[in-house]
């Protein structure tokens, strides 16, 4: 591998990477301990919520962020701030996907963090 012989050129590189760096921890702010200590573990989360009503889930975690009607039959309710984590002390999930049919929780997904660990 060869290095970078021009000064300049190499900090111009170094300092993209950096604000690249930047970039992705602040995907992932800093939870208050309050915040922390209301986040559930995922798959209790899940456990608890399977086959009940939408105000049931409403009174558990809050109101969606958003909404989404699918095919007249389904209720999406999206929650992208921070509800659930895998384990305690890990990042909390990304987003949380609630369906619904005829009211009850049909189905419920996450997609997780990209880092692991705080």
């Amino acid at each position: 591998m060869t290095t970078f012989s021009d000064e300049v050129k190499c900090k111009e590189f170094v300092s993209k990477d950096a604000v690249k760096a930047k970039a992705s921890e602040s995907q992932y702010p800093e939870l208050s301990e309050e915040e922390r200590s209301k986040l559930q573990i995922r798959q209790d989360l899940k456990d608890r919520i399977q086959f009940k009503n939408k105000l049931f889930v409403k009174h558990l975690i809050g109101e969606p962020d958003e909404i989404q009607y699918v095919n007249n039959v389904h209720e999406d309710w999206i929650y992208r701030r921070p509800v659930s984590v895998y384990e305690l002390g890990y990042a909390p999930d990304k987003e949380i996907r609630i369906r619904f049919q005829k009211g009850i929780v049909q189905k419920v997904n996450h997609k997780a963090p990209n880092k692991p660990t705080n």
